[in-house]
């Protein structure tokens, strides 16, 4: 155990307490992620996320699944056995000419809906454009990237109605979609241009294919590659995946070696499965029966100080402003967290319910966040749209003190992430609150915390954020390095009112505020992103402070 937490946290096994809190060594729930993953390879079994919060310290997880592979049947640990010998279920579809059906998960039928009702739209695009300033081998990139479309069944999946219902169909073959043009002659502005434009176009879900990769050589050492995929086949843990799997391919390829990636353990249909059948058990009534709990009583539509009348029907477009805090500060919200014993994506969610409270005036606030929705060690190499939004609501009243509000935010986040398996779009279907043809089903406030996992020792968040000028470099002796620079995208579209996206990026933590253009003018955007960075540095002096007094910093900003 303190051998995987010294690897994941970057450690010295030598200096670890197995008695120190996780939380305390950075612990967030990407990194619970990978910890369980290698825990679940050593011992040949399926863990539960939520073990890292029940037995919160090295030796208190190490002593229960210890005793738990050791006592005999019917012990207090019969729960851990249960987990050891369980097994995900493997799909099963229906084939017809080279194509494989199965049904499609509840994240991807609300996506399904939307394309239905917008087909032109591109809200759904995820988006990355790197530049690679270094000569590459353009056959030995082609032939990477096909590779791994017939490695994972989602990059070759397209969608269909089948007996009135949405099914996912999967191909047995399906030629990757890769361009390369000859940019040498264009200008900055026209390149810009055109990388919007191949950014923002419109996919065919029931055509497909769903990815789509574009090299615009700009001289034989500078490169810029665009990835373009749709949501419903993919979320960021497997764009991080893909990046990885790439660039071991394209080392090979290079070298003359064959396919050196090991046969996948699971597809993204076998999820889909494993989906429906716990939510037909009794597991999912008590999934369902938590949610319907937070969301009891009437739910209110934030009263956002928005500059226009909201349209009658929900508006996409969107724009964002950039938020860079400075490391001083970002060690000053670590020491916060520590002190609290919770994580930076807790204070900094705390400071964010702060700042809509003084902005709507309103005690019962709800957040949305992402979570990654694998929260089974078997799917984290698996590609596939797993990410699943849940609701965090929280009550502001009787004036509390931050220190008092982030541990009560503290509880509902961990509950959150203990019951993040029932999709959000079920929870929707089953509890909507009222709502004008305008607005969105709740949240209207979204909260997204950018961690990717590391890739060869690498982090790839700065470029997850589109941080400006973000640089690193993929690879590790013997295999070449490869420098990937940010070349940022035009923002266009917001598919909430607000949403902050943020993580740490050099020591410091950097993001952004974006926001829908039907709703907010930019100056009133700005306002609120400063307002943010002086409730921050407000925290850090007086974590004690009540949140009335804290709020007083910004009457006269």
């Amino acid at each position: 155990m303190i051998a995987q937490v010294a690897d994941r946290f970057g450690l010295d096994a030598n200096a670890i307490d197995p008695l120190q809190p996780f939380v305390r060594l950075g612990l967030d729930s990407i990194a619970a992620l990978e910890l369980l993953a290698a825990l679940e390879d050593w011992l040949d079994a399926s863990l539960p996320l939520t073990l890292m919060w029940d037995y919160p310290t090295i030796n208190a997880i190490a002593r229960h699944v210890a005793n738990a592979l050791h006592e005999p049947e019917g012990s207090l640990n019969a729960d851990i056995r249960a987990w050891i010998s369980d097994e995900i279920p493997m799909s099963s579809a229906f084939k017809w000419g080279g194509v494989h059906e199965h049904p499609i998960s509840y994240g991807q039928r609300a996506l399904w809906t939307l394309f239905q009702s917008a087909p032109a739209h591109t809200m759904c695009n995820l988006m990355s454009a790197v530049r690679i300033r270094a000569e590459l081998d353009v056959p030995a990139l082609q032939w990477a990237f096909q590779q791994l479309i017939d490695r994972h069944p989602a990059l070759r999946t397209s969608f269909a109605i089948s007996d009135g219902q949405p099914v996912q169909r999967v191909h047995e073959h399906m030629e990757a979609r890769f361009s390369e043009e000859d940019a040498s002659t264009w200008s900055d502005e026209f390149l810009r241009h055109c990388l919007s434009g191949e950014a923002y176009r419109p996919f065919d879900l029931e055509r497909g294919p769903l990815m789509r990769l574009q090299l615009f050589t700009r001289a034989p050492d500078e490169h810029i590659f665009l990835l373009v995929v749709h949501h419903i086949i993919a979320d960021f843990w497997s764009l991080v995946i893909f990046v990885h799997e790439l660039e071991i391919l394209y080392q090979a390829a290079k070298s003359g070696a064959p396919n050196p990636l090991p046969p996948l353990q699971s597809q993204f249909s076998d999820f889909v499965r494993w989906q429906t059948e716990i939510l037909a058990q009794s597991e999912g009534e008590a999934l369902w029966t938590y949610w319907k709990g937070q969301l009891d009583g009437p739910l209110q539509p934030l009263h956002l100080p928005i500059d226009r009348r909201r349209p009658a029907w929900h508006s996409y477009r969107g724009a964002s402003q950039a938020l860079r805090l400075q490391n001083t500060l970002t060690d000053k919200l670590k020491a916060v967290s520590h002190d609290a014993e919770t994580t930076l994506f807790t204070t900094l969610l705390t400071t964010l319910y702060a700042l809509i409270y003084h902005y709507t005036d309103q005690e019962d606030i709800i957040i949305g966040s992402p979570m990654t929705g694998r929260s089974r060690g078997a799917w984290l190499e698996t590609i596939g749209h797993f990410v699943n939004p849940v609701i965090l609501r929280t009550s502001l009243a009787g004036n509390p003190t931050f220190a008092e509000l982030v541990q009560g935010v503290k509880t509902t986040v961990q509950g959150a992430i203990e019951h993040q398996d029932y999709p959000f779009s079920l929870l929707t279907e089953r509890r909507q609150p009222q709502r004008d043809l305008g607005s969105l089903p709740f949240p209207q406030v979204m909260f997204v915390w950018k961690k990717a996992h590391r890739l060869n020792g690498a982090d790839l968040t700065p470029l997850a954020l589109g941080t400006e000028s973000a640089q690193v470099i993929v690879g590790e002796l013997p295999l070449e390095p490869i420098p990937l620079e940010l070349v940022p995208l035009e923002q266009h579209v917001s598919q909430c009112d607000l949403t902050l996206t943020i993580g740490e990026v050099d020591g410091g933590l950097a993001g952004s505020l974006q926001y829908n253009t039907s709703l907010f003018d930019p100056a009133t955007v700005q306002r609120m992103r400063r307002h943010y960075e002086l409730l921050l540095e407000k925290i850090v002096d007086d974590p004690k402070q009540r949140l009335a007094t804290i709020l007083l910093a910004l009457s006269d900003n």
